[in-house]
């Protein structure tokens, strides 16, 4: 007998059903759940210093003696300035760097220049015009960063939260990246210059990170 099915109901017929999402095999969870095991979660203890309210160190920056206590166990520090407070970028030379070389001559350093939306902000270069001073420009910030030894050079903003995700994440590679080295050439102590014996295409690609391109 000649079927009865409509030509709609042929058409329909032919669409093939939807494929189930693959599940992860027995064996792939047994391998994930083992790297869980042996891949334990590495802490990075990132420091803030800086003049005032640039640093994290501010609230004790009148006890010299307790920042110490601050520095130790460090990873990285985070050495911040103001690009339109000019007396903090010269405390940078002339405190806190020398500071944290005598008391942590291990850690690497980042210079960070901070409330970079306020370089082009009306009101506050007319209060620098009345001082005779200027925002710091990144210029001067990266010979800055060659002065101190610094591992890189960025700026950012709290307020527009401008780089602020991306100076975390150059500390944390940079601290990674010392603690490589240091295994790979079975040191028992560590210096920031080790830090600069990178090959060239991950200073391009830290560079990146860090908004800077510092020169070799």
């Amino acid at each position: 007998m000649p079927s009865l099915h409509s030509k709609e109901d042929d058409g329909a017929s032919l669409i093939a059903p939807p494929v189930p999402q693959r599940r992860a095999s027995r064996l792939e969870m047994q391998m994930q759940k083992h790297k869980s095991l042996f891949l334990p979660e590495r802490k990075v203890t990132c420091v803030l210093v800086g003049d005032g309210a640039v640093g994290k160190t501010s609230l004790v920056e009148e006890f010299a003696q307790l920042r110490s206590l601050c520095y130790k166990n460090a990873d990285i520090f985070l050495l911040c300035y103001s690009v339109v407070l000019p007396s903090s970028f010269h405390s940078v030379t002339s405190r806190w760097a020398s500071e944290i070389h005598r008391l942590c001559p291990d850690a690497p350093i980042i210079l960070v220049g901070t409330q970079s939306d306020l370089r082009e902000d009306v009101h506050v270069l007319i209060q620098l015009a009345q001082n005779q001073e200027q925002p710091i420009t990144t210029e001067e910030a990266r010979v800055c960063a060659q002065h101190i030894n610094a591992v890189t050079f960025t700026e950012c903003s709290a307020l527009t939260q401008k780089n602020l995700k991306e100076v975390f994440d150059t500390a944390i590679l940079a601290s990674m990246q010392d603690n490589e080295i240091l295994q790979q050439n079975h040191c028992l102590t560590k210096t920031p210059k080790k830090i600069r014996k990178l090959s060239e295409s991950w200073w391009k690609k830290f560079s990146c990170i860090g908004g800077t391109n510092m020169p070799q």
